[in-house]
């Protein structure tokens, strides 16, 4: 590319360098041929006038002899003419000598002769008309008229050929321009058709591009076509695994809690591991074209990695034991407690090579080994190093570059060993210089692999005491009181799980195949909440919002949106349109936060009881209408910010994010005189000062209930 714009840049010089030249040669003929002329005119004209005076100097000396002579006054006119013309021409001589042919000294010593002359003849012209011929013959001989004559005609001989010579130099000057001129005629012609050329050429690249910058438009259109169908493929695919997801997590759930043999209750926790599991590879999947387009973004939590150890043994304890293979996981002692990690990204680079290392590997052992040593930057900071070792079959040492390309492979040990995608080790290295880490492989065919992940700066989280997540076995919708629920699912298995999690609650479910069916139940018999499914056959999610929303005595229902759609915009758009939003596979205690705003709790919590069983104050009504009128603009804020802050700040739990938006609470508490919101704003601001991952999770998840409670208030 570089060499293609220097050519045309080039070419470009060239071509203008030459038409600069062609008219600067052109300018420099022309004004010398010019100037040529023009002198060689000025020199005939001033010839002419001087011999103009020659010729008026002989018509008076004529005249005069003349009258001299024969007394005839007839031969006077000749004389007074040439007389009264002189001063006339010899002006004319000295304006026409522009080039100074005649110095000013020979101009004057000819004026003086000619007037000289001129007065002498005269004064001989009144001599004989007065005195007649004899006398005026007398006086004639005795006068200087002679000797001023042949003065006269020295100068004008010496001034003719002086011109003469002059004139033959210009014709000689005016002739070699001409040839100069013809010269820079042919040397313009040829500069003219060199321009042309290279105008040519310019014009012929110039085509090129624009037949390769309409193939990349046509290019760029196909891809953009692509990314459109490759989108509507995720959002189909999610959909499609999402929903299977959804019921065997559900029932693994409901499961959990009915099953009563240590032995019943390993095998569900082995599911719902694996299934989690498999949920979060699904949702890694997804996030390719994301890693693709460049818009991955990392977002850093304080992570405890003795629990990601513990996960990644739990998670693949079972197929190392069905192999007979050692799995070990190693900390080293100096480990710090806690890490600002994108802990996602690391689990899904560990579950690929973890994975990997068990698959090529036989008999032996896979060794997971975290470590590292302070770093020596200025900040407190970890040099943080994984290491995960196998004493498998071995990458050849030509393959070792190849296996972080996608759809690349290092090769099976068998013909029965289980095909891959080729992407595993590819996604690793992408998601490893996100994180700003480098990752090496040492392999020895028939004796194993090291693959060595090391992030040279990762900082030193501040350790808090976090308490347990809670488990969604010990959710008590009957916590919740007596409700009709409404259920808009077109699967049965999702159906059928609904339909378990309350199948022992207090609560009224009903059960809809579509968005006709639901609008028809509603009109029937209104219930408290609706979870309506996004993708329907007849009538989908959204046009029964649309018909529900449109229809009097139904418009302000709580409508939560239920869907598997993975994509960030679909999220946005959906909590914009409806009252809330559960993505599938739903946990129990997720369905349950999602109800909770929604639904007034049952006496047994107590008014205002959050779902870490701690109860906080009710919320007080407004002092005075100015302030009811202050809560109603501020609930309307807060809804807003609900839809286009609130989920990233929730997802990516980033501790500079939670202080930014708790800051942004309380500021509009303050302006709206809302001791409750500045209550939870400062409760944010605390939890996130001691890094209570946990709690700080949860009060995150109680934002809608407080924006309704708020709301619920602004209205009384």
């Amino acid at each position: 590319m570089f060499g293609k714009v220097s050519r045309t840049g080039f070419m470009v010089f060239v071509a203008v360098s030459m038409a600069a030249v062609s008219l600067i040669v052109r300018g420099v003929t022309w004004t010398n041929l010019t100037g040529s002329v023009e002198a060689a005119g000025d020199m005939r004209r001033l010839q002419a006038k001087l011999m103009e005076v020659v010729a008026a100097v002989r018509d008076a000396e004529t005249g005069q002899q003349a009258y001299q002579n024969s007394g005839d006054e007839a031969w006077l006119d000749r004389f007074v003419r040439a007389e009264r013309a002189m001063p006339l021409l010899l002006q004319e001589l000295e304006t026409l000598d522009r080039q100074r042919r005649i110095s000013r000294e020979e101009r004057k010593a000819l004026t003086d002769a000619v007037e000289s002359l001129l007065a002498s003849m005269h004064g001989q012209v009144e001599v004989r008309r007065r005195e007649g011929a004899a006398r005026g013959l007398e006086v004639l001989l005795g006068s200087t008229v002679k000797t001023l004559a042949e003065r006269v005609t020295d100068l004008e001989s010496d001034l003719e050929n002086r011109l003469k010579k002059a004139a033959a130099g210009l014709e000689r000057r005016v002739a070699w321009e001409l040839r100069w001129g013809l010269v820079s005629s042919l040397t313009t012609g040829a500069v003219a058709l060199g321009s042309g050329i290279a105008a040519l050429l310019l014009y012929r690249d110039s085509i090129r591009q624009y037949r390769r910058e309409a193939q990349l438009a046509r290019a760029k259109l196909e891809a953009e076509k692509s990314d459109e169908q490759k989108s509507a493929f995720l959002a189909t695919m999610s959909h499609e695994i999402r929903t299977p997801m959804n019921a065997i997590l559900g029932f693994g759930e409901l499961l959990e809690t009915e099953v009563k043999t240590e032995t019943e209750k390993r095998y569900v926790k082995s599911i719902l591991a694996g299934g989690r599991s498999l949920l979060q590879l699904i949702n890694d999947i997804l996030d390719l074209s994301k890693i693709e387009a460049g818009m991955m973004d990392m977002h850093e939590v304080p992570t405890d990695l003795a629990e990601l150890a513990h996960f990644i043994r739990q998670l693949f304890a079972e197929q190392a034991a069905r192999k007979g293979l050692e799995l070990s996981i190693v900390l080293t002692p100096d480990l710090p407690d806690s890490l600002l990690l994108d802990v996602v990204r690391v689990r899904q680079i560990l579950l690929n090579v973890v994975g990997n290392a068990l698959k090529f590997t036989e008999r032996g052992y896979v060794r997971v080994t975290m470590g590292g040593g302070p770093s020596t930057g200025r900040d407190p900071a970890w040099r943080l190093r994984l290491e995960v070792e196998d004493s498998g079959v071995g990458i050849p040492a030509d393959r070792v570059v190849d296996i972080f390309r996608p759809f690349v492979q290092s090769g099976r040990r068998s013909a029965a060993e289980e095909p891959g995608t080729g992407l595993g080790l590819a996604i690793v290295k992408r998601l490893t210089h996100l994180m700003g880490g480098t990752v090496t492989v040492d392999s020895t065919p028939g004796q194993g692999s090291v693959f060595r992940f090391e992030f040279p700066n990762v900082r030193v989280a501040r350790p808090s005491a976090q308490p347990a997540e809670e488990s969604d076995a010990v959710v008590d919708f009957n916590d919740l009181p007596p409700s009709k629920l409404l259920l808009a699912d077109d699967n049965p298995m999702n159906r059928e799980l609904v339909r378990s999690i309350f199948r022992h609650t207090h609560h009224t479910l009903r059960l809809t195949a579509n968005g006709r069916e639901a609008v028809e139940a509603i009109a029937a018999e209104p219930p408290d909440v609706v979870l309506m499914d996004i993708r329907m056959p007849g009538m989908d999610g959204r046009e029964a919002l649309n018909v529900v929303r449109s229809r009097e005595g139904s418009a302000r229902l709580p409508v939560i949106a239920v869907t598997a759609s993975s994509l960030a915009d679909d999220e946005a758009e959906l909590r914009r349109s409806f009252d809330g939003y559960v993505r599938k596979p739903f946990s129990r205690a997720e369905l349950y936060r999602e109800l909770a705003p929604f639904l007034a709790r049952h006496a047994k919590g107590g008014e205002g009881a959050d779902l870490s069983g701690k109860t906080s104050p009710a919320v007080p009504s407004p002092a005075s209408p100015e302030s009811i009128a202050e809560w109603g603009k501020l609930v309307e804020w807060l809804r807003g910010l609900e839809v286009k802050v609130w989920p990233g700040v929730r997802d990516g739990m980033s501790f500079v994010e939670v202080e930014a938006f708790a800051a942004q609470l309380a500021a509009a508490a303050e302006k709206a005189g809302c001791p409750p919101l500045a209550e939870y704003a400062g409760q944010l601001h605390e939890q996130g000062r001691s890094f209570s991952v946990g709690s700080l999770e949860r009060s995150l998840e109680r934002f809608p209930e407080m924006i309704s409670a708020i709301e619920q208030c602004s209205v009384m």
